[in-house]
């Protein structure tokens, strides 16, 4: 008979053959075939990647899909890696099932003695039998490698992630080299040190210093912004109805241990688990006793989630940890906890967590999660009646962003209780969602584009946005790396990446660019990229993926930006870059709209065509309405100090001026005065700084500025006469002074 079989490494698709019948075939069976097939495609790897005798009992395992999650037989999974989409192998369909599903999922471990037959029939159109190599397989001894890797060049994330780990392992390895995470959570001068070695991105200090959302990243971690986002809608979990309680003389004569004991005995009741809480600070005088007191309170929270209490490491203690295993019997950390006895004793502790994580998760023990997932992570400090909760994830470098924080005080208005406790609702019920995604956890075989350092919106878009779904998925969109830039850390709640598409029918992939922004001026840059030419690339999709969060996928153009040599050294571009970037805005403020960052870099030329784009309409918009944003790079000389356009309208004078700026720097004595131009003539000759990125994001065609910048360290090109002067001013006799006439008239 031939039995149907998936498998977490190559293939991952295998068709088994066996003399005996289904039901005298054992689950041992299954796993000696089947590694005779695996290991028959790895060639010579095959006795590193799949060794045979077993190095210990559980290294293979055949498990039964038990959910949803199972392979069709008759559907192609999207996110299907086969650019030969006309071919009914089902080799080539499981390729994409096995990232958008396969990797976590529900199943049972099935016995290797025990027969088929012990577990349901699977159906004609499901394959549920999963062949499980219970390890990480690097994807450089993978053969099939090559066919996940469309841009093999584009590993920046691999790079810079490996770079990261390697500084924090050689300073755990240094005698008295690391700084211990108490020591940089309370003296600032500890944690700039850190933060120049081995930075975790939390938006601390400096303020600009974190990431891409978290939900992005983990459908957890988006369930749970999305809740922090409607409190109102949480359904606090309420305990099952209690039986009366009868008076018992010998209640009298419990101590404060015992009545301890006897309340957290008690079935989960949220209301009087928080009033427990709130109660534990108040005296303790030694940190250790209140950890003592406060470990079994946060296990009922948790679900009787066993945690760890002072878990000690190299220059490391958490005062609690909680650790799950994966499916495949590894472990990994999902909760991290410290406390202080008050507010301001000690820093604060969830800046001490963070940096905890980031040295624990670099033991061995956690080798496969590092492998194969971003190492999400709950982070819970406490100080006093103060706490405070973040969701932590490793990409390129540590990344934390602050879910919620709530205070514990008794004097609170009503309101801010029931706040509370729907905040600690949707803290409890993340854990859980950590616990289920770790226990799900199937990967083996994994590829060089590291899926898990990527946002995979397709894997939270179901539940937050429905109507965008189905359009994503026809894509078909891999997001293979993040756009490189200069800057230190990866700041950008405006996420830029590069990856692939495929169209029905099609049989090439498309690459595309993809971006995360919380707001964008979509209707600006539609109305560009539909002229003819087009000036912008064109949107391939545009939705709420998350909460607050946009995505837009838009084509590559195959363009640089006007300020690289390939542009301005090239005698039949360099002539065409002043008239033809004038020419694009214009037409953008003919259309009535702004851009508001009208740069260099957010300004690109095709090589071949010498067509102009405008990108990076993050702030563009109608003119009157859109404004610029509360955080202007400070290293971009602006048309007014950054501090004083803050949330200011933008004026279609200010994009001709940066502009003209732009072009002054960049073709010297060659610039074509105009006779409509804003910049005084004072200011003619003198050169601005170029920033090392965009005005809030990295450079629009994906590249560093490594272009020497020559601009003056001078004075601000135009003065402001008053505290509203990026607003049409009032001159006094009911009319208004545009910039324009403010320039003219100096």
């Amino acid at each position: 008979m031939k039995l149907l079989c998936l498998a977490n490494v190559k293939l991952h698709f295998l068709e088994l053959e066996f003399d005996d019948s289904y039901d005298r075939l054992t689950a041992g069976d299954i796993i000696d075939k089947a590694i005779v097939v695996c290991r028959a495609s790895y060639h010579e790897a095959a006795n590193e990647v799949l060794p045979i005798p077993e190095p210990r009992p559980t290294y293979y395992q055949l498990h039964y899909i038990t959910d949803s999650a199972a392979f069709k037989l008759d559907e192609a999974e999207a996110g299907n890696y086969d650019f030969r989409q006309d071919q009914p192998d089902h080799r080539m369909q499981v390729r994409g099932w096995y990232r958008m599903s396969g990797q976590c999922l529900q199943s049972k471990n099935v016995d290797p003695a025990a027969l088929l037959t012990s577990e349901p029939m699977q159906e004609a159109r499901f394959v549920r039998w999963y062949f499980i190599v219970a390890e990480s397989v690097a994807a450089d001894q993978c053969p099939c490698a090559s066919i996940y890797m469309l841009r093999q060049l584009q590993r920046s994330l691999d790079l810079q992630r490996a770079a990261y780990e390697g500084k924090v392992l050689e300073m755990l390895r240094e005698p008295d080299a690391a700084t211990t995470p108490n020591h940089v959570a309370k003296c600032a001068e500890a944690y700039d040190s850190a933060m120049e070695t081995t930075p975790v991105a939390m938006g601390r200090r400096p303020t600009w210093s974190w990431g891409p959302d978290p939900s992005l990243y983990l459908a957890a971690f988006a369930r749970a912004m999305n809740d922090l986002e409607n409190l109102k809608d949480v359904v606090i979990e309420t305990p099952p109805s209690d039986r009366p309680q009868l008076y018992e003389p010998w209640f009298l004569d419990l101590n404060d241990d015992e009545e301890w004991e006897r309340c957290l005995a008690q079935p989960f009741d949220m209301i009087a688990w928080i009033s427990l809480l709130a109660d534990v600070p108040e005296g303790f005088t030694k940190e250790r006793k209140l950890n003592e007191r406060l470990h079994k309170l946060l296990e009922k929270f948790f679900d009787d989630a066993p945690l760890i209490l002072h878990d000690r490491g190299r220059d490391t203690e958490l005062d609690m940890k909680g650790e799950c295993m994966t499916a495949l019997g590894f472990a990994a950390i999902w909760l991290v906890f410290e406390s202080k006895l008050w507010n301001g004793n000690g820093g604060a502790p969830e800046l001490q967590a963070v940096y905890a994580v980031q040295r624990r998760i670099m033991n061995s023990r956690y080798d496969y999660i590092r492998a194969v997932t971003a190492c999400p992570c709950l982070v819970m400090g406490m100080s006093g009646s103060e706490l405070a909760f973040y969701a932590v994830y490793f990409a390129d470098k540590m990344y934390a962003m602050r879910l919620c924080k709530l205070c514990l005080d008794r004097s609170a208005r009503a309101a801010d209780a029931e706040e509370n406790r729907a905040k600690f609702q949707i803290i409890r019920t993340l854990g859980r969602a950590l616990h289920e995604y770790y226990a799900k956890l199937h990967i083996g075989c994994t590829y060089r584009h590291t899926p898990h350092l990527l946002p995979q919106p397709t894997s939270i878009i179901s539940e937050h946005c429905p109507d965008s779904l189905a359009e994503l998925k026809a894509l078909h969109l891999i997001i293979l790396d993040r756009v490189p830039g200069r800057k230190k850390m990866f700041n950008t709640h405006r996420a830029l990446f590069t990856g692939t598409i495929q169209h029905k029918g099609e049989p090439m992939r498309t690459p595309v660019y993809v971006k995360f922004v919380t707001s964008y001026g979509k209707e600006a840059h539609s109305f560009l990229a539909s002229r003819d030419p087009p000036l912008a690339p064109q949107i391939l999709f545009y939705g709420e993926v998350v909460s607050r969060i946009t995505m837009i996928v838009m084509e590559d153009v195959n363009a640089v930006s006007i300020y690289r040599l390939l542009v301005l050294d090239d005698k039949r571009l360099r002539p065409l870059i002043q008239p033809r970037t004038e020419e694009a805005l214009k037409i953008l403020h003919a259309g009535g709209f702004v851009h508001g960052d009208i740069r260099s870099p957010n300004l690109l030329m095709h090589p071949a065509t010498g067509c102009v784009y405008i990108v990076d309409f993050d702030w563009a918009g109608k003119q009157g309405v859109a404004r610029y944003s509360t955080d202007l790079n400070p290293k971009i000389k602006w048309v007014r100090p950054p501090l004083l356009m803050q949330n200011k309208v933008i004026l279609q004078e200010d994009d001709r001026f940066m502009l003209q700026m732009e072009l002054i720097d960049l073709l010297n004595k060659e610039y074509i005065k105009r006779e409509d131009d804003v910049v005084p003539a004072p200011v003619l000759g003198k050169r601005l700084i170029r920033d090392e990125g965009g005005g809030g994001d990295g450079d629009a065609d994906g590249q560093g500025s490594d272009r020497p910048s020559k601009r003056l360290r001078g004075a601000y090109a135009l003065p402001f006469p008053s505290e509203d002067s990026m607003d049409e001013q009032d001159d006094g006799h009911g009319t208004t002074l545009s910039l324009m006439q403010q320039v003219a008239a100096i």
